[in-house]
């Protein structure tokens, strides 16, 4: 005879509305502070204790986990999309890919936090960013070996972009100057290469 395995308790009700409060007010803070935001200002806003926020996230890491894990995953969703669709249009994809994550982590500042996290030395989602890596490594691949882009560009420039972007994010009114930059930065990787780019 084998014991069974122990289930995890499902939350009380009013722990699961905590819980709920605390996400939905902490994606708030960190759109517009980024991932580093103050815990103790999500408790606050919350209307619970700091000691609450930790009984259901131990970690500033947990939250993220939590906030983030389905965003991130449709954004590797996404970049597998494109990948498959620069088969046939390499420069559409390409184009259609950095515009959707420009805007992305432009109106996130805690979603751009996780895409550059994994730049450095990434914390969380770690396999997630290997994967995401892989994919844009392989898209901007396709884009250069069709034309679709400078010689001299790699995907190690994607996340150039995506800082030159970010600090656009979280203000509407600003949306113009965002796609403005947005469509700069595409055409200085896509265009002419007779002038080669600095060494990096």
């Amino acid at each position: 005879m084998t014991a069974e395995t122990p289930q995890p308790r499902p939350l009380r009700a009013d722990a699961e509305r905590n819980r709920a409060i605390l996400l939905s007010v902490a994606g708030e803070l960190f759109a517009e502070n980024g991932t580093g935001g103050s815990l103790e200002d999500v408790a606050r806003r919350a209307g619970v204790g700091i000691g609450t926020l930790y009984r259901r996230f131990p970690t500033r890491d947990d939250l993220i986990v939590a906030l983030y894990a389905e965003q991130l995953a449709h954004f590797a969703v996404i970049l597998g999309d494109a990948v498959r669709f620069a088969d046939q249009d390499a420069d559409r994809a390409f184009r259609a890919f950095v515009h959707y994550s420009i805007e992305l982590q432009s109106a996130d500042r805690g979603f751009s936090d996780v895409i550059l996290d994994g730049y450095d030395a990434p914390r969380v989602f770690r396999d997630e960013h290997a994967a995401i890596h892989a994919g844009i490594a392989e898209l901007f691949r396709i884009a250069r070996t069709a034309g679709a882009l400078r010689r001299d560009v790699s995907d190690a420039d994607f996340p150039l972009v995506l800082r030159a972007t970010a600090h656009l994010g979280g203000a509407p009114e600003r949306s113009d100057e965002l796609a403005r930059l947005a469509g700069l930065l595409i055409s200085a990787l896509t265009g002419d290469s007779a002038t080669p780019l600095p060494e990096r």
